[in-house]
């Protein structure tokens, strides 16, 4: 129950957060498999041995007080060093965990990063500079971890000496006792015996202690991650959409990536508009902002200075749901996920009416519905990790119709055409020339040939749109747009 909620505290959390705060996956996985493990263990296992300890120890004081109280008081004159033991034991694990809670996060980081990316460093032979690198991490850790077990030792031995230590007291004091005739051998019997069964059960406490200070630091952080609130709240109320048109506009927008506060990405002054079943083209330099642009309209991050609005309605005072309902994005790098090719083309709609009729209307658009229909369980094959069983040209057209199938208002391209081959571009680009009427599309490009029928094209340079208009017209006026023809050696007349 605590790992379920901990992963729905993650999948509540915006895109920001990861960057603000420098998470990552291994990281956040890592805490997700210890810390709860660790709230688990203390919840299902601690307080049962807390309460076992404190009805054990409660009823040998009481025994004991029954047979023979001025024993009893001589062995509880004892009692504050053994406590002071245990307190000692429980600082040496608290002090210890806080230390090595951080180094084992990283190091779960890096394996985390390895193993997802085996492909790669299986491909560059990299696996021992991993290894080392792993091992490495965890020096600091390991030796932690030793310096635990030394001191740790010491405190328990501590623990035990003393319980050892009031135990003889206990004797002696009952021989003397016997001797002035205020007790007797059955009474002084008694009342070691209960004392050493308790003392017994109370040399547990530090097991308990261990599993309590763990599992008290597993639930700080569990409860840090449940508790924080994204600053763009996929929950939170807000305004809905109703019934989309498609006008967007970007204005005076000023933005800084939360991990990179130093480096400006818009400083103000950047703007453009698309109307409603509008193509609208941004293309420029690698790094001048063009696929920010979509992540503020999808809202993972917000313009520090500016609006971004949709249908004349700033994106910030809507509710994320009803933002992002209408809207489907095809990225750089195609993300299908290890289901069938149906069940990766039906996960982009919330619809649960979605016909096969309809899938295979998106597929053909994508020009995949023929490379589907030769496969032997046609859109019953599954893809494999990541679409690993998949090229990636064929990976890029299953995204494109999974978009499609969400019958998107507007449609977000981001790079959509960069895995493909010429002959499969050509095809895919003539078919979402027909996929983008009737709705607003946002293009990003860097081939040149793909936006050239764009309703409108803005260069982005520097921060901000430096030229905007038609193909033909950003030619004539011969500035940076011509510049960027040129060095692609594109037809301008194509």
């Amino acid at each position: 129950m605590v790992r379920a909620q901990t992963f729905a505290a993650l999948m509540r959390q915006e895109v920001g957060f990861f960057d603000e705060e420098g998470h990552s996956v291994g990281a956040l996985t890592a805490a997700l498999a210890t810390d709860a493990a660790g709230v688990g263990e203390m919840v299902t296992k601690v307080w049962g041995d807390a309460i076992q300890l404190v009805s054990s120890f409660a009823s040998g004081i009481i025994i004991s007080f029954i047979y023979s109280w001025r024993l009893s008081l001589v062995v509880l004159c004892a009692m504050p060093f053994v406590l002071g033991a245990t307190a000692l034991e429980s600082r040496v694990h608290q002090g210890f965990e806080d230390k090595t809670k951080k180094a084992y996060t990283e190091s779960g980081e890096i394996a985390s990063e390895a193993i997802k990316e085996i492909r790669t460093v299986k491909s560059l032979t990299r696996e021992q500079f991993w290894e080392d690198k792993y091992v490495t991490n965890i020096q600091g850790p390991h030796k932690l971890a030793l310096r635990k077990a030394y001191v740790a030792s010491l405190a328990y031995g501590a623990h035990q000496g003393f319980n050892m230590w009031t135990t003889a007291l206990g004797f002696y004091a009952g021989i003397r006792f016997v001797g002035a005739g205020l007790a007797d051998f059955q009474d002084i019997f008694v009342v070691v015996l209960v004392l050493l069964m308790t003392s017994a059960t109370m040399g547990r406490t530090s097991l308990f202690v261990a599993k309590f200070v763990k599992g008290k630091h597993c639930a700080i952080n569990t409860f840090e991650l449940l508790d924080r609130k994204s600053l763009i709240d996929p929950q939170a109320r807000g305004e809905q959409m109703g019934e989309v048109v498609g006008d967007i506009d970007f204005h005076n927008i000023a933005f800084r990536y939360p991990a990179r506060p130093d480096i400006p990405i818009f400083s103000g002054e950047f703007g453009f508009s698309a109307k409603r079943h509008q193509t609208v083209a941004l293309v420029g330099p690698s790094g001048c902002g063009k696929s920010t642009t979509i992540g503020m309209l999808e809202r993972w991050y917000d313009p520090l200075a500016g609006t971004v609005s949709v249908d004349g309605k700033n994106t910030k005072s809507l509710q994320l749901g009803s933002l992002r309902r209408d809207m489907a994005l095809v990225g750089q790098e195609p993300v299908l996920f290890d289901m069938s090719i149906k069940e990766n083309l039906l996960f982009g709609s919330d619809r649960d009416d979605v016909t096969q009729e309809e899938v295979e209307d998106a597929a053909k658009l994508a020009n995949i519905h023929t490379f589907i229909s030769e496969l032997p369980d046609k859109y019953e094959t599954r893809v494999g990790d990541k679409g690993s069983q998949l090229s990636g040209g064929q990976k890029q057209r299953i995204a494109i119709a999974r978009a499609l199938v969400r019958r998107p208002k507007i449609l977000l391209l981001d790079e959509a055409t960069s895995a493909l081959d010429s002959e499969s571009e050509k095809l895919v680009q003539e078919a979402l020339d027909r996929a983008v009427e009737g709705r607003t599309t946002i293009t990003i490009a860097h081939r040149l040939s793909t936006i050239q029928n764009a309703d409108l094209i803005c260069v982005v340079k520097n921060g901000r749109v430096v030229e905007s208009g038609k193909h033909f017209d950003l030619i004539a006026m011969n500035g940076v747009y011509k510049e960027l023809v040129d060095q692609q050696d594109l037809n301008a007349l194509a």
